[in-house]
């Protein structure tokens, strides 16, 4: 997997969902934001979502080394190697992010919640957003349940911004930690040209094994501080339990 290949893929399938999207828009006489695309303090929930993305992947790793179930491996790079890997990754990642996020939690998301009720309708594309990483060479079990629960996670965010921006932020972030800064697999998926390398020890039931740090036991807790975090800076904040920042 290079930021290349993975890069150019998930953009197009971008801009094929958010041209979908605009497309039902109209028929439907809705505007974009009615789906999280709204443009409004994109920016700002975009890199809050990705400070809080970056902060718990690392201190996943960081259990894990305390724990001993991973090890730093040797990992000679270039400072001019590493700005140009870390800023394609990113880029691809943020594409990753942008699209996983608008196909699973944009307009089926809201669409399918007018029918079956908002947590209905994320209980659902949990389970097929779980499900859909299960191609994946390496994957396990536990990761394809981390998976879905992290469609739960990011739903539980645009229930309260009503924006899909913070939830692109941690996507984007937490990938990119893990494949670029913390060298590890993502989903199963080794990537060329990362900044660290840290490879399981443990058994794969704590240290994700093939997986990466998504396959670990130690998730669970993790998404449990992920959702304490997003109920105490994303909940709406006037008397009449809206957002004033909401589209």
């Amino acid at each position: 997997m290079t930021p290349f290949n993975k890069g150019v893929v998930d953009a197009v399938l971008l801009i094929i969902v958010v041209m979908t999207t605009v497309i039902m828009a109209r028929l439907e006489r809705r505007r974009l934001a009615d789906y999280g695309l709204g443009p409004r303090n994109a920016l700002k929930r975009f890199f809050a979502g990705a400070a809080w993305g970056f902060v718990f992947i690392s201190l996943l790793v960081f259990a894990l080394f305390a724990l001993h179930d991973v090890a730093l491996q040797h990992q000679p790079v270039s400072l001019r190697s590493a700005l140009l890997y870390g800023a394609e990754w990113f880029l691809s990642m943020f594409f990753v992010g942008a699209f996983e996020e608008a196909l699973f939690r944009g307009y089926l998301q809201w669409s399918l919640g007018r029918g079956m009720t908002f947590w209905g309708a994320a209980l659902l594309l949990a389970i097929l957003f779980g499900a859909a990483h299960g191609s994946n060479p390496g994957e396990s079990p536990v990761g394809l349940v981390s998976a879905a629960l992290f469609g739960l996670l990011f739903s539980f965010s645009i229930w309260y911004t009503r924006s899909l921006w913070w939830a692109i932020g941690f996507h984007t972030a937490w990938n990119w930690g893990m494949t670029f800064f913390y060298g590890t697999p993502n989903s199963g998926l080794l990537a060329a040209g990362h900044l660290l390398s840290i490879a399981p020890r443990g058994t794969a039931i704590m240290s994700g094994g093939s997986v990466g740090p998504e396959g670990s036991i130690l998730m669970l807790p993790i998404l449990l501080l992920a959702a304490i975090v997003i109920y105490a800076t994303c909940q709406p904040v006037t008397a009449d339990g809206k957002d004033p920042s909401y589209d």
